[in-house]
């Protein structure tokens, strides 16, 4: 169940490996915390020998929790390292950070989670966060409330996020922020639960409840670890995708059409992605738009492979922005002889 095990165990390996984004900081680095979760065998007691390396420095070679949880499945353990002395400048150079950790012992940890956090100025935008970390256990009907507080607001969107490790596949958990609409996560394993967050005073309730399903099922005890409140107010690209053609040309599929720029903020270079019957069958990549700007996109396909012939597919745009993908999609109608 989620991340990798780590350890000499069988079933599990010596090295285990998460990859983490964050958008690139244009300049120094305030502050840069690193939060890792791990969940292990009840019999396991702190501190646990292990080697963190974070994009190729060693950061820790033991792990000391400042929080844990007992669960019916294991403990989890939470740990965070300030890692601004090592890191700071590779948070300018890159946006994706490559998370090793190498362990050579028999009881092995499962690594849950690993949040980076950042704090630095930015020549684009405001932004305002509210980070919180730990370790909550829950039991089916319990719910649980943190109040950000994000200040004042500057009128920009706000979004709140939630890490809720599950240990059953029906599960069920539900989030509501700020009077959101309640945002749903369903299954075993670490689900990241984001909700669009209206109110626009502080602080801000972000409510995550475990919900009951009326009977009795092991092991049942979940763990919220990190929850999120940020608000953002810059300037951001607009992609508009339009299908302008669907036909057929020697036996191949072609669909044409634009994607125009109508925000203000460059757009980098995006993915355009076709997709049927749970089939990608085209992905081309676009050139990078300045605003106002608009190229043309034209991709074949044939689609003999797929078990029937769809009637539709869906042309997908994909995109990153503040370390975020981001999608748009149009959904066509796919002719079925000869234009």
């Amino acid at each position: 169940m989620g991340g990798p095990r780590v350890g000499s165990a069988p079933g599990a390996s010596t090295r285990g490996t998460l990859w983490v984004s964050l958008p690139r900081a244009s300049e120094s680095v305030e502050r840069l915390l690193l939060s890792i979760g791990v969940f292990v065998d009840h019999d396991v007691r702190p501190p646990i020998s292990w080697k963190l390396i974070v994009d190729g420095v060693s950061v820790s070679r033991e792990f000391r929790p400042q929080f844990q949880v007992e669960t019916d499945w294991g403990v989890y353990m939470k740990a965070i390292y300030d890692v601004k002395p090592i890191l700071s400048r590779r948070v300018v150079e890159r946006e994706s950070h490559k998370i090793v950790v190498i362990r050579d012992a028999v009881k092995p940890v499962r690594m849950a989670d690993a949040v980076l956090y950042a704090r630095y100025s930015s020549e684009k935008g405001v932004y305002s966060v509210s980070y919180w970390t730990g370790a909550v256990a829950l039991e089916p009907g319990e719910g649980y409330q943190v109040n950000a507080n994000l200040g004042r607001s500057m009128e920009g969107k706000r979004r709140a996020g939630v890490i809720v490790h599950s240990p059953y596949h029906d599960a069920s958990f539900r989030v509501i922020a700020g009077g959101s609409q309640p945002e749903t996560a369903v299954g075993e394993g670490s689900h990241y639960i984001e909700a669009s967050v209206p109110y626009k005073g502080s602080p801000v309730p972000v409510y995550i409840r475990y919900e009951d399903p009326g009977y009795r099922f092991y092991p049942r005890i979940a763990v919220v670890s990190d929850v999120f409140v940020a608000e953002v107010k810059a300037p951001e690209p607009r992609p508009r995708l339009v299908v302008e053609r669907v036909s057929v040309k020697d036996s191949r599929l072609v669909i044409e059409g634009y994607v125009e720029n109508v925000g203000d903020d460059v757009l980098e270079p995006p993915m355009l992605v076709v997709l049927a019957l749970g089939v990608r069958l085209a992905r081309k990549k676009l050139p990078r738009l300045e605003p106002g700007g608009r190229t043309g996109f034209r991709v074949e396909f044939a689609v003999d492979r797929l078990p029937i012939r769809p009637s539709r597919a869906n042309v997908r745009l994909v995109w990153r922005r503040l370390g975020e993908t981001r999608i748009v999609s149009r959904e066509v109608s796919l002719p079925t002889a000869p234009s």
